[in-house]
């Protein structure tokens, strides 16, 4: 979980369109992937191949998961959020997707596509998962996304 003011995420809009691609890509089903980077600024998109084959669950294909997170250390890089499609929405984390977070220290990426099929995305912050204790829930984040030649690689 970041701290006060550490709530946003800063992609390249090249970064956006490959998540937007996976997404469309893997329809019907959910699609996903990890994101990776330094503090608040992503470095890395990888999507993988939704295991489950669904429209309304996901769970990335482990090989996948394992070989990106392997790389994404040797690279000093860390995981700094979790995308996925909701297709047919809703357009914020669902009871299973808070249910089943295994990664509290990242944020969610719920990719939705709105009333004329356009694909939109909102940032999210699971509370709870730490603790099974705790009341669980979401809170909004901040997407800033640059301009390419701002930003670094996809």
């Amino acid at each position: 979980m970041p701290d006060e003011g550490e709530e946003e995420l800063c992609l390249t809009a090249r970064q956006v369109e490959a998540m937007r691609t996976a997404c469309t890509a893997a329809l019907p089903d959910e699609g996903c992937g990890l994101v990776f980077g330094h503090g608040q600024r992503v470095e890395r998109v990888v999507p993988i191949r939704n295991a489950l084959h669904s429209a309304v669950r996901f769970r990335l294909e482990p090989q996948a998961q394992l070989a990106a997170m392997q790389e994404a250390e040797e690279q000093g890089l860390e995981l700094l959020a979790i995308y996925h499609s909701h297709p047919r929405g809703p357009d914020h984390p669902s009871a299973t997707d808070i249910e089943e977070a295994a990664y509290p220290q990242a944020a969610y990426l719920i990719w939705w596509q709105d009333t004329s099929q356009r694909w939109q995305v909102r940032l999210f912050w699971l509370e709870g998962v730490e603790d099974s204790r705790a009341p669980r829930g979401y809170r909004l984040g901040r997407l800033m996304v640059e301009a390419e030649g701002e930003g670094g690689p996809t």
